[in-house]
């Protein structure tokens, strides 16, 4: 009786040896196996999602180089509605007198633009002289012709006797002028056979 109760312990302390070992293989196995997969939850995923918008950059300041405002121009005002200047006639080989009648008051386009249709107009067809400014100040003319001007072709003779026209046909019939300056794109005149400074009066009254 004795070997029976001590088998049966026996018996008893293998099961629940060999059953501990199977609850403590449950208990601590916490590895998910290689075939399975760790998904996040929808908070993380919803938390992670962040969204970047660029910055917004404020355009860049235009500058216009053309804004600056040109220089204002005193009123002008021809003797008699009417501009008298001489030009050399290459034709006729002769000093020529020319009167042209203006409309109004006139501006200070009037004179070069008299000057143009009588007698450069002759010479370089319909474009004749022109001109980026024609300023009146204080009793000055300063005209800053364009390229135009060297493209006479007449020598330093006939050339000189273009600059002499029109610088004339300012002096002789504006009242109070001085002086007039000729200047080309803003710099010295130099065409090769005339050249004087901008800064000096071609021709005073």
């Amino acid at each position: 009786m004795k070997r029976i109760i001590v088998l049966a312990v026996s018996v008893l302390m293998v099961v629940m040896l060999l059953s501990g070992c199977f609850l403590f293989d449950r208990g601590e196995d916490t590895t998910p196996s290689p075939s399975e997969s760790v998904q996040p939850s929808a908070t993380a995923s919803a938390s992670a999602s962040v969204t970047l918008k660029p910055m917004e950059s404020s355009p860049a300041p235009s500058i216009n180089p053309s804004s600056t405002p040109a220089p204002s121009s005193d009123p002008v005002t021809y003797e008699d509605n009417k501009i008298e200047f001489e030009y050399y006639d290459v034709a006729q080989d002769k000093t020529v007198d020319a009167t042209v009648e203006i409309e109004g008051e006139g501006d200070v386009q009037s004179a070069i633009n008299a000057v143009n249709d009588v007698y450069i107009k002759k010479v370089l067809g319909d474009s004749g002289i022109q001109t980026n400014s024609i300023v009146y100040k204080e009793g000055n003319i300063y005209i800053d012709f364009t390229d135009s001007i060297y493209n006479l072709n007449l020598g330093s003779a006939g050339e000189s006797s273009v600059l002499e026209s029109i610088a004339d046909a300012y002096l002789n019939n504006i009242d109070g002028i001085k002086a007039v300056y000729f200047s080309v794109n803003g710099y010295d005149y130099s065409s090769g056979h005339i050249e004087f400074s901008k800064d000096e009066p071609y021709k005073t009254k």
